[in-house]
């Protein structure tokens, strides 16, 4: 389970999703206190159980580290949209190039892409991901 889908399940069942709590009583205070604690902990167990289970040996999902991680800056137009021709230049300069950017970072894009938990091997999935639709061109 992604983090945004146990974040969105969580919401789901939150007291408060239906409402905007007013933090001004201590009953929405608590509530809101113990909610984010409870955010706080399932997004860092989904992020364990993603590491773990590649530290298993269990095949790397890019297309899931891409989405919970790159996603909202290469979907979202802060980095170079996935698919588009400014991948092209990238990819003359080699694979490994790329790989070495994503896993150190480069530019205003964070190493891990902000994520440190993630492997090497789970880093260069998701490149992979990201980059194939434009080598499919």
């Amino acid at each position: 389970m992604s983090v945004r889908q146990v974040s969105v399940t969580l919401l789901y069942f939150c007291p408060h999703h239906k409402k905007t709590p007013d933090l001004t009583t201590l009953e929405d205070k608590t509530m809101h206190m113990r909610f984010t604690r409870l955010m706080t902990a399932a997004a860092l167990l989904a992020g364990l159980l993603g590491t773990t289970a590649a530290a298993n040996g269990d095949e790397i999902d890019g297309h899931r580290i891409y989405e919970d991680n790159c996603a909202g800056c290469h979907d979202g137009g802060r980095g170079p949209q996935r698919g588009s021709d400014d991948w092209t230049q990238r990819l003359e300069a080699g694979q490994q190039t790329l790989y070495t950017h994503a896993i150190e970072g480069i530019g205003g894009m964070p190493a891990r892409g902000g994520n440190k938990s993630l492997s090497d091997d789970e880093v260069k999935a998701a490149v992979d991901d990201l980059v194939a639709p434009t080598k499919d061109k």
